[in-house]
């Protein structure tokens, strides 16, 4: 998963200031037209594991916010308009850098990749984990075990199954039966 060099460029940019806010920036896409784009922000508490997901409240989507609004303004590295979004990366969570995959490993994941592994683009297993530029899954419902390179993924995420969503919703859900 390789950053175009305008993400690249507003990465190297923005993260110094989101660290010193306590949180890690996740993903920086930038998506749209030569006459108007979109700059999506993903953060995530800097406590944040795979064992310990901490949310970010929208009081620090509004700072940092703030805070890349300037930093765009100053440094200019979009050269049409845009607008700029920022997030927190969800329960889904979207598998960014080589860390990640270290980070992540044994949850469920989707994967989809650029080349074909085994005649196929996209799959669903539990990750195993990262060796150098190595990706293993081991295949939902095949037991197969996968491996690709990261420079081959396009996209990747935590997948929930839909007994961990069930159990993610069961508070909230209670709450509303009370």
């Amino acid at each position: 998963m390789t950053l175009k060099p305008v993400e690249k460029k507003i990465w190297d940019m923005i993260a110094p200031d989101i660290e010193a806010m306590d949180l890690r920036l996740v993903r920086v896409q930038l998506s749209g037209s030569e006459f108007k784009s979109l700059l999506q922000i993903m953060i995530e508490p800097l406590e944040c594991t795979a064992q310990n997901r901490v949310s970010v409240h929208v009081d620090e989507c509004a700072s940092v916010s703030r805070t890349v609004s300037v930093i765009l303004d100053v440094e200019d590295p979009i050269s049409t308009a845009y607008e700029l979004e920022v997030s927190s990366t969800g329960v889904e969570r979207p598998l960014v850098l080589k860390e990640d995959f270290d980070m992540y490993k044994g949850d469920r994941i989707k994967t989809a990749l650029v080349e074909a592994v085994d005649g196929r683009k996209t799959f669903f297993g539990i990750l195993e984990g990262l060796d150098g530029d190595t990706i293993t899954v081991t295949e939902e419902g095949k037991g197969d075990k996968i491996s690709f390179d990261y420079t081959n993924v396009h996209k990747a995420q935590v997948a929930l199954s839909k007994e961990q969503f069930a159990n993610l919703m069961k508070p909230l859900t209670e709450k509303g039966n009370k």
